[in-house]
């Protein structure tokens, strides 16, 4: 394994923590370090993995410290973090001469064209954008390397009330008539296609941007699952393309950049946008290199309704 020593951030977040549990796995616990603050909730870890709590994300010269001697440095911050403290974990892992970054770029497809001129209308996503340009450049110029992987929308997420599905109320919000396509993947997904990039040759993954998908989505499909899933004929609602926009807009007014950022992704994810069609995605790891099982957007739906069941 090309990557000794591991440092890990955010991992007792949403996707952290799977990636943590998808990493001790494939790799001895005491090559593993996590980075913590101490604002975050606390968390039980195996006793051989390193835990480095810090002031916060912000403190670089703690971060230096804590860094020194990693291979890697794995970022699995929430969007929100990752805009605020990646620029600064990239800085101290440069310094601290980590070789390699992962960014927290876990969404749709950001180098695309279509995606940087949609990105005018958000600050947040032109944000996202520089981010990319920035670790780039740095890696142009022999400062440290990085790997990025682009699994678009996390499907066992999404396909609930963040895209306009009700399980308890079994009522659907359909845009645009539910017909875009679209590529997401899972969060077991994204950590077990993460974990095996690590294990390839370092060179065939230096300053390499891997697009992955899971399954292809529409609308409709998710709909006519959802129906099947809970036996079901759903109440559904719907709304033109220009619905999403205004949302969009009303978001701004009452909720500033944030909340416009979110609804501005939810939009990008259902209008069949192509930075969110990963074509190619749905092709990596097809000849079996990896032992990785991909999910059917039927299984996908049918696991969220049990949990929803579970947890009612």
């Amino acid at each position: 394994m090309p990557f000794h020593h591991i440092a890990l951030a955010g991992a007792t977040g949403t996707l952290g923590s799977v990636i943590l549990t998808t990493l001790t796995r494939s790799f001895p616990t005491s090559s593993i370090t996590i980075l913590t603050r101490q604002s975050s909730s606390q968390s039980t870890y195996p006793s051989d993995i390193k835990v480095v709590t810090l002031p916060s994300y912000s403190d670089f010269d703690a971060l230096v410290q804590a860094l020194e001697g990693q291979d890697i440095l794995l970022s699995a911050l929430n969007h929100t973090a990752a805009f605020e403290h990646e620029p600064t974990l990239v800085r101290a892992a440069i310094q601290a001469g980590v070789r390699r970054f992962m960014p927290s770029e876990y969404t749709m497809d950001v180098s695309h064209p279509a995606y940087r001129k949609a990105a005018e209308s958000s600050p947040l996503a032109l944000k996202r954008v520089a981010l990319a340009e920035d670790l780039e450049e740095a890696a142009k110029v022999g400062k440290i390397e990085y790997t990025t992987l682009v699994p678009g929308p996390f499907l066992d997420l999404c396909i609930g009330s963040f895209w306009g599905f009700d399980i308890k109320e079994r009522r659907a919000v359909l845009y645009d008539e539910g017909k875009a396509r679209g590529t997401g993947s899972t969060l077991e997904f994204t950590a077990e296609c993460l974990v095996n990039v690590l294990r390839m040759p370092e060179e065939e993954t230096r300053n390499r941007r891997f697009r992955i998908a899971e399954a292809e989505y529409t609308g409709q499909e998710i709909l006519k699952d959802f129906e099947r899933a809970t036996e079901t004929k759903w109440a559904v609602e719907t709304k033109g393309p220009d619905k999403l926009e205004q949302e969009e807009e009303d978001k701004m007014r009452k909720e500033g950049v944030k909340g416009a950022y979110e609804t501005w992704v939810v939009r990008m994810n259902l209008n069949g946008s192509a930075p969110t069609m990963l074509e190619d995605g749905l092709a990596w790891n097809k000849t079996g290199e990896f032992a990785i099982k991909r999910k059917t957007l039927r299984e996908i739906v049918k696991n969220n309704v049990e949990k929803a069941s579970n947890n009612s």
